[in-house]
């Protein structure tokens, strides 16, 4: 056996000791925000995504103004142009939210100012450029494939990633809102804590989002890895705000929130670990990218 795959299986061996072991919290992560997935064919995706789409962005919308709850999980001043003799930097921070019922998973926010126009950074999360800027920005990602135009502004597709730490791959099934997003006007919540909560996103604010959904089997036949074993089914609702920061518009303020689960085989601790880590590289990559004038 080679050093390499030696000290690979010593790794793997760790971890699942610290997860058996050390971890404050044994549970596992379990398929809760699948849940409320629709489920998503050809022949109703265009009915059930927008929807579930309006109930995603007003249920984010609303945690974004709760002051109390969210526990700040990393932070960084990222410096423009890798340069700390420029003073020019960014500042990002990573919080983690628990839901109002204390179900998994938890709600994951990321800000950050850049300095760049709000359309130009919109560009980066756009399908047209998803593949070659998410293999740039997010270190997990792997892949990604369209199954099919579910409207004008929505695209059903799949989504993979690398392994996070020593565990198997994942596989989303997503619906990727493209062409003119707009941030809902004053959404009224009527459900939960949050009832009669009016949202104070700006109107017309510009929005990318990727919104759970579970396939068909005439999609799962579309799939390019469903008869790979080697990844397992994973759920993501992820949505990113870009507020101009300063008056002349050329500074953005990104906002995003996602509720991830990754299965029930990755300890809690150890998920959060990856996620945190992987947050905040995607967000240095977007400071980069944004910063050298890449877009």
């Amino acid at each position: 056996m080679s050093k390499a795959n030696v000290w690979g299986v010593a790794y793997a061996l760790v971890v699942i000791m610290l997860s058996l072991n050390y971890s404050t919290d044994n549970s596992l992560i379990v398929n809760v925000s699948s849940q409320s997935s629709p489920i998503v064919g050809r022949f109703n995706a265009s009915a059930v995504l927008p929807k579930r789409l309006a109930d995603v962005h007003a249920d984010f919308a609303s945690v974004l103004e709760q002051k109390e709850g969210w526990v700040v999980i990393r932070t960084a001043t990222h410096y423009h142009d890798s340069s700390v003799a420029n003073g020019k930097s960014s500042e990002i921070a990573i919080e983690r939210l628990n839901s109002v019922s204390g179900e998994w998973p938890p709600y994951i926010k990321a800000t950050v100012t850049l300095p760049s126009s709000p359309d130009k950074v919109q560009k980066l999360f756009n399908w047209q450029s998803f593949d070659m800027n998410q293999k740039a920005l997010d270190p997990l990602y792997e892949g990604s494939s369209l199954l099919f135009d579910a409207s004008s502004e929505i695209k059903v597709i799949e989504k993979t990633t690398k392994r996070p730490l020593v565990f198997a791959k994942r596989r989303m099934t997503l619906g990727l809102v493209t062409g003119q997003s707009k941030a809902l006007v004053s959404a009224r919540v009527t459900t939960g804590k949050q009832r009669g909560f009016i949202s104070k996103i700006p109107k017309g604010t510009l929005m990318s989002s990727l919104i759970n959904c579970n396939p068909t089997d005439d999609l799962k036949k579309l799939s390019t890895v469903v008869a790979d074993r080697n990844y397992i089914s994973a759920y993501q609702d992820f949505v990113a705000w870009f507020e101009s920061a300063n008056e002349s518009g050329t500074e953005t303020k990104l906002t995003i929130v996602t509720k991830m689960d990754f299965g029930s085989d990755i300890p809690k601790w150890a998920f959060m670990m990856a996620i945190g880590s992987s947050i905040l590289k995607m967000m240095r990559s977007v400071v980069d990218h944004t910063s050298s004038n890449n877009l």
